[in-house]
């Protein structure tokens, strides 16, 4: 505003000064008073419930945001690892790297449309765009210049609205290019919808040819080009009409618990779309659902087995897809297939190894196998098991950001059996240790030293380190073996 007032109405330069240092200090007025309506605003709704403002929780892990992209772009720093990407790197760099199982959820975007899309393009496609945009920019500026000199803006001519839409959409450009430091505006189709309108002005911003004969700047084959791509485009666009109503009708469908409409339309867009992990995996979510609703043995098996098909399916286009691994890997474990749940488990963790739902689906199905095994006496399979399900259910537990009744309850099984089994364990431990005590000493008593010292051996692996019975069958050994050793029979 101080710009356009000084040019219209600042007579001499000292004035045009004054009013842009004016306009200046109310522009960081303006956005100071901003950030700290914001931040009192955010006080207070930081997860782990301390009194943190803006800075912390929406600006404070963009910069790990953009460490990241950085990170995955020097995997590929040419051409990049390839478009949505960042999503399944973001997984792995950032929680398995940097071990941060408090992250509740996984930065899905780098929060900098610029950063992301070096990663995901490479050097070569960021500054392609970087060059598409400075063309349009430039373009859009000569046009003003042009206008402003030749007096058209304070004419009613139709160069009039030209140069008001050639304005508006530079202003926009300029916009879109300071937010997308901190934050995606291209990953939005609205978004990326208006930016693409703004381009369009500006491309077309150019002086009009005063001889209509002249000939066209890019001839015909130019012309010729622009209408292939543009047929192949639009032709792109309507075979993705119908799979995408589909699936979007799914993903509602879902949100409204209306499950006899997500599988109609499921069944509808997995017949004209084989590429989208996404549509897999609600549609074997689906069916999970549906299956459920069935008491009749044979029919949920089958219904389970037909959402495990779509599941595998879509791990199989993105094994990075750590929910349709957990979705999948419970849907065998209903089925009864124990190893291959523990397989989809364990491709959910190595992609997203501190994920509170992969580890907690995890460690549910290692406790139930757990406590099966105590159930059946193999104390060393079930101690094994529950060990590594409560690490796992721990993980689970923590990831939360407020205490969850089921997680805890979920834990404490595993603790209480994990007790149980050792407290049995240790039983079975004494009583073996007890028999081969008394084998050694009826082995002692023939004589049979070499005998008797292999027993106490034993006897000693049975006893639990530190406990007095152990300490005093260290020291009978001991003697025994002082007392024996010039013995032929001991070595």
């Amino acid at each position: 505003i101080a710009w356009v007032v000084s040019k219209r109405f600042a007579w001499t330069p000292e004035a045009r000064r004054v009013l842009l240092v004016v306009g200046t200090v109310a522009l960081f007025g303006f956005v100071g008073a901003g950030i700290a309506l914001l931040n009192k605003r955010f006080e207070g709704r930081d997860p782990a419930g301390t009194e943190k403002g803006i800075f912390h929780i929406g600006f404070g892990n963009r910069l790990e945001n953009w460490s990241l992209a950085a990170r995955q772009w020097k995997l590929d720093p040419l051409v990049g690892t390839g478009a949505g990407t960042y999503d399944e790197y973001s997984i792995k760099l950032w929680r398995a790297d940097w071990h941060r199982p408090d992250i509740l959820r996984h930065p899905i975007h780098a929060h900098n449309d610029y950063v992301q899309m070096l990663a995901e393009y490479g050097a070569v496609g960021l500054g392609l765009v970087l060059l598409m945009l400075a063309i349009h920019a430039l373009g859009g500026l000569s046009a003003l210049k042009g206008w402003l000199r030749s007096g058209a803006g304070n004419s009613a001519a139709a160069g009039n609205t030209r140069m008001a839409l050639v304005a508006g959409s530079l202003c926009c450009l300029v916009a879109y290019g300071v937010h997308s430091v901190v934050d995606f505006n291209l990953r939005l189709l609205a978004s990326a919808g208006v930016l693409a309108f703004c381009l369009a002005v500006l491309a077309s911003a150019g002086p009009r040819r005063k001889d209509p004969d002249a000939p066209e700047p890019l001839g015909r084959a130019g012309r010729l080009l622009g209408a292939v791509l543009g047929l192949g485009l639009l032709i792109g666009a309507v075979r993705s009409l119908a799979p995408e109503y589909h699936f979007e009708k799914l993903r509602t469908s879902l949100d409204a618990e209306a499950i006899d409409e997500a599988l109609s339309h499921g069944s509808a867009a997995e017949k004209l779309e084989k590429r989208n992990h996404l549509l897999y995996r609600m549609l074997g979510y689906a069916r999970m659902l549906y299956a459920h609703q069935f008491e009749i043995p044979a029919l949920r098996a089958g219904f389970l087995r037909s959402a495990a098909e779509a599941l595998q399916a879509g791990a199989a286009l993105n094994p990075g897809d750590s929910h349709a691994n957990v979705l999948l890997g419970r849907c065998l474990a209903e089925l009864g297939d124990a190893e291959g749940a523990e397989k989809a488990f364990r491709d959910g963790l190595e992609w997203d190894p501190y994920g509170g739902d992969t580890n907690g689906a995890y460690g549910e199905l290692l406790l139930e196998r757990g406590t099966a095994a105590l159930g059946r006496g193999d104390l060393a399979r079930s101690i094994a098991l529950l060990d590594e399900a409560k690490v796992h259910l721990g993980i689970h537990l923590y990831s939360s950001p407020a205490p969850d009744p089921s997680r805890t309850e979920l834990w404490t099984r595993c603790h209480d059996a994990l007790h149980e089994a050792h407290s049995a364990r240790g039983e079975q431990l004494d009583q073996e240790a007890r028999a081969a005590e008394l084998a050694g000493s009826a082995t002692e008593a023939r004589g049979k030293y070499s005998q008797a010292m292999a027993a106490y051996r034993e006897a000693l692996d049975y006893k639990p380190t530190g406990s007095p019975d152990a300490l005093a069958e260290v020291r009978r050994y001991n003697d025994l073996k002082a007392a024996l050793a010039p013995a032929a029979d001991v070595p």
